[in-house]
């Protein structure tokens, strides 16, 4: 009995570390932003592939048919921002977005299947927390 609680408890910090050994896998888990922001400023670079992302990411937020308004949006800021948005918006680039807790998103945007306008040092500090209430 003896060796059967302690393969239990074994099993169960193995678990327990093989989920939330990387930010990535934390992510994937709590859909926090503290998380997320480690995995863009670290593990993702202009370029990579849409399934690179989602592989560290897990899927994005389900559409909701609002992708493209927010898309028609991004379009007019960067015509404004130029050199922030050194690749430009086209209609048919793709949008995917990622949830912070329950109140945020971070959208990514994807060109011919790679992510563009894509800044690391955005993500090098993640934001407040958002509270809700008084």
């Amino acid at each position: 009995m003896r060796y059967l609680a302690s393969f239990a408890c074994f099993a169960l910090v193995l678990a327990l570390g093989q989920g939330c050994s990387t930010h990535a896998q934390r992510y994937r888990a709590t859909r926090d932003g503290e998380s997320l922001y480690k995995v863009l400023y670290n593990e993702i670079s202009a370029g990579d592939t849409i399934a690179r992302v989602q592989e560290l990411l897990g899927p994005a937020r389900e559409a909701d048919g609002s992708e493209q308004e927010i898309l028609a949006t991004m379009m007019t800021i960067a015509a404004n921002f130029p050199d922030t948005y050194a690749d430009g918006i086209k209609s048919d680039d793709t949008l995917l977005a990622y949830p912070m807790g329950k109140e945020a998103t971070v959208s990514l945007l994807f060109r011919n299947g790679r992510l563009i306008n894509y800044a690391r040092e955005s993500y090098k500090d993640p934001p407040d927390p958002i509270i809700l209430g008084p």
